[in-house]
């Protein structure tokens, strides 16, 4: 389980533990000479630290760049508290865990407030400098004065490498987090368009009025049930429905009550109808029903429902229904065979009078030209 950053010291955020403070000494040349040196010439500084930063940033302020990055008084007043409780640590000669921590805290501070490296380093030029020139004026033996500067040399080394190793993680940091926004908002973009591209999809293959898969994607979804059925040996039925009236109505009562009740209409058929069952509006009043596994007798149960919603005031439309049954070892030459094996029988049903279902397989077999015709006729009825 990843760690909260948070809950970590920025020393153990960046893998800086005692193995790795003892080598980055051992690189620098900084030992515990170095730290015995600093420490004894403590007390001949201490009291002049305090001047020393005072002096440091009268400098510093007089670079213009510099001057707008502190800002303001109370920020100037901080930073000189903040330095000299750092020069003090300086020369206190105990670089371990606690004084790495806050180097690496200053190397994040510094990012956050937006000072850029060559300041950094043109300030931790001008702070050696000015404790170079408190050296000079509070030891007084030469060759001590001399070791302390390369001693102090080392130190301002050691912390300008963790002021760095700070100042860049965070700069990573927050490059991993715009690049996990960015690919979060990538992400989510992919859905919108998805999304987007399956409304489009369904808008395509969707009847405007009712709501229902129109002819292009029933006609799809009747090639592929076929291919399943004979692939699985199971029976596939096809209801064809021609509203019988329906232009009276038209005529009679406009075409807002037509598609009032081809909407009502396509929520009838969506309610008796199971999920895998495709139900389309094929154009003008006519509708198709694709119903997987249904043997015929299990089909003429579903149509006598549709006739039964006749019963009710529906503007007095009946309808006529035309099934056809493939399966087993009988299967229409193409889809649009067995299609219009339903649409033929949806045309006997209306020729007898309407308000009936016909059965395909009731009708005698005709001559291909005359199917043809019959199924023209039904289109034009």
């Amino acid at each position: 389980m990843k760690i909260n950053s948070v809950y970590q010291t920025l020393g153990e955020q960046l893998n800086i533990n005692e193995s790795e403070i003892r080598q980055r000494k051992m690189l620098l040349g900084l030992n515990s000479m170095d730290e015995k040196i600093l420490f004894s010439v403590y007390p001949n500084v201490e009291h002049a630290i305090a001047k020393t930063v005072a002096h440091f940033y009268e400098k510093q302020i007089e670079i213009d760049d510099i001057a707008v990055i502190i800002g303001d008084a109370d920020t100037l007043a901080r930073l000189t508290t903040a330095m000299n409780r750092y020069v003090q640590e300086v020369f206190l000669g105990k670089y371990e865990t606690e004084y790495t921590n806050n180097r690496l805290r200053i190397g994040l501070i510094h990012k956050r407030i937006g000072v850029s490296p060559k300041y950094y380093l043109s300030s931790l030029l001008s702070l050696k400098q000015h404790l170079f020139s408190m050296l000079d004026e509070c030891v007084t033996d030469p060759h001590t004065c001399q070791q302390t500067k390369y001693s102090l040399d080392k130190v301002l080394m050691y912390d300008c490498q963790l002021v760095f190793d700070a100042y860049f993680r965070s700069m990573l940091l927050e490059v991993e987090v715009a690049r996990d926004r960015a690919e979060k908002h990538e992400m989510e973009l992919e859905t919108i368009v998805a999304d987007r591209t399956r409304e489009l999809e369904d808008l395509v293959r969707k009847d405007a009025l009712t709501g229902l898969w129109n002819r292009r994607h029933f006609i799809e979804e009747l090639f592929c049930e076929i291919v399943k059925s004979k692939r699985d040996e199971k029976y596939l039925s096809v209801i064809y429905i021609d509203l019988d009236g329906f232009k009276k109505l038209n005529d009679s009562k406009g075409h807002s009550a037509g598609d009032e009740l081809l909407i009502i209409f396509g929520k009838m058929l969506m309610s008796i109808c199971r999920e895998e069952d495709t139900v389309a509006r094929m154009g003008g009043d006519e509708f198709v029903i694709l119903l997987p596994g249904l043997q015929t007798e299990q089909t003429v149960e579903i149509a006598q429902r549709m006739l039964n919603w006749i019963d009710h005031d529906h503007y007095g439309i009946s309808m006529s229904i035309g099934i056809a049954t493939a399966g087993k070892n009988k299967w229409p030459e193409s889809p649009e065979k067995l299609l219009g094996l339903a649409d033929v029988a949806m045309y006997q049903a209306k020729k007898n009078g309407g308000s009936q279902y016909m059965i395909a397989d009731d009708i005698p077999v005709v001559d291909p030209v005359t199917l043809q015709t019959l199924n023209q006729q039904s289109q034009n009825a």
